[in-house]
């Protein structure tokens, strides 16, 4: 049976590996796993085609572990909620083998994946019976996903099959050339023989090369949006996210949480942009003076334009010393009415 491995990363790196049918292989966690250990770990998996999160942003370090295998990444198009969660934590049976909260959400990550990747699956056994062709159609679909199973296995195993034949074709004619320039005695002042073959090296090339256009694009795009903010006189509309100003240590007043890894870093700011729907997640650690929930904005790579968004104020702190002023009222009345 093929393997799906969920990750979960962070100062503690959780892997759970399920087969097709949910059931677990394997799991393991660690403090400080480094991804040369990750990456030793996974390669030495069997019929392992997809890596996968509860993220709908897909970590970093889980894009670059993905890419040193050569791997795919399954990533939820929300952040998978609490309560989808809540099942699995209650599991007795789960508990007695998953040894912390990080492993369950490794392998909560890899079971939502196989229920979203199971149709695929199914097509891809019915193309071949060979679990190790089958490992290899869904490793490339995965990277791919824009052809399907049966079209992979003819482009990997019958056109290899046909190319051998071609090949060996090409020998003997090779061969036949030489043989009858040799009985005649004459010299082939050239002799070109030109076989066009896409090599696995100019694919990947072309894949690669295919992505850094779309980059490229999304890049001049934004120059683009920035530039004609800065010639409006606009750029008080670009707000800066909060995962490239701390990574640059930039001095600034206001920024939009696109990383809730950042969310013990928001004290700095005094405003602050949010997707409304990640607000409830982290409202007890909003510390800011201004908060604004985002619902509609253009996304500049390193900073986002808001279209949609409401400030909200929050009252928390201030309903807190409105009571305590009650309180410390209440007991002077009380004293002065025992002096009396």
């Amino acid at each position: 049976m093929v393997v799906i491995a969920g990750i979960d990363v962070g100062t503690t790196t959780a892997i759970a590996l399920l087969d097709e049918n949910k059931r677990i292989v394997d799991s393991i966690s660690k403090k400080n796993f480094s991804e040369r250990e990750i990456i030793s770990y996974i390669s030495n998996k069997t019929h392992l085609v997809l890596l996968s999160t509860d993220k709908s942003k897909i970590p970093a370090r889980i894009k670059k572990i993905a890419a040193r295998l050569n791997l795919g990444v399954f990533a939820p198009k929300k952040d998978l909620p609490l309560e989808y969660k809540k099942r699995f934590y209650a599991n007795r049976k789960l508990r007695e083998i998953l040894k912390n909260i990080h492993e369950f959400d490794a392998y909560i990550a890899a079971y939502y994946a196989i229920d979203q990747v199971r149709d695929i699956i199914i097509k891809t056994k019915k193309v071949t019976n060979d679990i190790n062709k089958q490992a290899t159609i869904l490793r490339k679909y995965f990277r791919n996903l824009k052809k399907e199973p049966v079209t992979i296995y003819r482009e990997l195993f019958e056109n290899k099959k046909r190319n051998t034949i071609e090949k060996n074709k090409d020998i003997n004619n090779n061969r036949e050339i030489k043989r009858r320039i040799k009985e005649e005695g004459g010299r082939a002042k050239s002799i070109k023989i030109v076989v066009k073959r896409v090599s696995k090296e100019d694919r990947i090339i072309k894949d690669r090369l295919s992505e850094l256009t779309k980059l490229l694009s999304r890049y001049i795009t934004a120059l683009d949006i920035i530039s004609e903010s800065i010639l409006k006189k606009k750029t008080e509309e670009l707000i800066p996210k909060i995962s490239y100003v701390e990574k640059k240590k930039i001095s600034i007043k206001r920024v939009f949480l696109d990383d809730s890894n950042y969310i013990d870093r928001v004290y700095k700011y005094r405003e602050i942009f949010i997707l409304r729907d990640k607000f409830e997640q982290i409202k007890e650690k909003m510390y800011s003076k201004k908060v604004y929930l985002v619902d509609e904005y253009i996304d500049v790579i390193t900073f986002i334009i808001p279209k949609k968004y409401e400030e909200i104020a929050l009252n928390d702190n201030k309903e807190n010393i409105s009571e305590v002023k009650r309180k410390i009222k209440e007991i002077i009345r009380k004293y002065r009415y025992c002096k009396m």
